[in-house]
């Protein structure tokens, strides 16, 4: 390995049969999916809020995020709790898979490709284990709507006895 190339480790986690990968320094902890509090009149993947250590924390389920479409959340799911400056949010996925070392130059950009959903979050693809991961970073995955909807919820979280 050259030591300009940039070896970082990232998480591989299961959402709805396909493998993604983030960078595990976006991930501040894992957390066993329970206690979530429901908002009523929420998009379907804003599940509620829950209670970290004192902590009032927004929960979206990236199964339904990624593919709203899919009928496949029966699985309780882990919660990935990611945080930046900003904020600090957990993200449902079905499983865990791996921790792995991956040199920068090994995320394979594609440009071509059209995808359904936007993509400013994606930032290429990875073969792990003779199998395609997508790499995301997940911090960018939290859109405008999802911090509108959260920063709205700030307000119901002071009136709700967690």
């Amino acid at each position: 390995m050259e030591h300009n190339e940039e070896e970082n480790k990232f998480l591989i986690f299961k959402v709805i049969n396909e493998e993604y990968a983030c960078n595990i320094l976006q991930i501040k902890e894992v957390i066993k999916c329970k206690n979530i509090k429901p908002i009523p009149f929420m998009v379907p993947y804003f599940k509620g809020i829950l209670n970290l250590r004192g902590k009032i924390i927004s929960i979206i389920d990236f199964r339904i995020k990624l593919l709203p479409n899919s009928n496949n959340t029966e699985n309780e799911g882990i919660i990935l709790v990611v945080e930046n400056e900003l904020i600090t949010i957990g993200v449902i996925v079905d499983d865990l898979i791996s921790v792995t070392s991956i040199i920068e130059n090994e995320i394979q950009k594609n440009k071509d490709m059209k995808y359904s959903i936007d993509t400013k979050f994606i930032l290429g693809n990875y073969i792990y284990k003779d199998k395609l991961v997508t790499v995301l970073d997940l911090i960018s995955s939290i859109n405008e709507e999802d911090l509108k909807i959260i920063k709205e919820n700030d307000n119901l979280k002071l009136s709700m006895n967690m």
